[in-house]
């Protein structure tokens, strides 16, 4: 099982509030971005439209990832598709960090 209590840093509260606003909003508006050239380039119609639509998911995807290296240095881990935060990166706390062990200690038992 993940121990998900290294997420938890209370470091990244020292930030000010408008900066982990923008790091949250740019790291969501990258990762609905690459969602969205995912899809496009499921539905594409032709192999031209696939493989740009193919390039731009990449694009993004490696902001994302370079973006979370970055912040990992600081010991700052951003995350998504927590329970409860399944659409939106977030900053967790120790109380997400075991309601995320919770969750993935019942979903096991099943």
């Amino acid at each position: 099982m993940t121990d998900y209590s290294r997420y938890a840093n209370e470091k990244v509260f020292d930030l000010p509030q408008e900066m982990q606003d923008k790091i949250l909003d740019l790291l969501t508006c990258w990762h609905n971005t690459a969602l969205d050239y995912w899809q496009r380039s499921r539905h594409a119609e032709n192999s031209d439209a696939r493989d740009y639509c193919d390039s731009y998911y990449e694009v993004y995807t490696t902001k994302i990832k370079n973006c979370k290296e970055m912040l990992n240095v600081m010991d700052i881990h951003p995350v998504i598709g927590w329970i409860g935060h399944r659409n939106r990166y977030f900053f967790p706390t120790v109380w997400d960090c075991e309601m995320q062990e919770d969750w993935d200690f019942q979903c096991s038992d099943d």
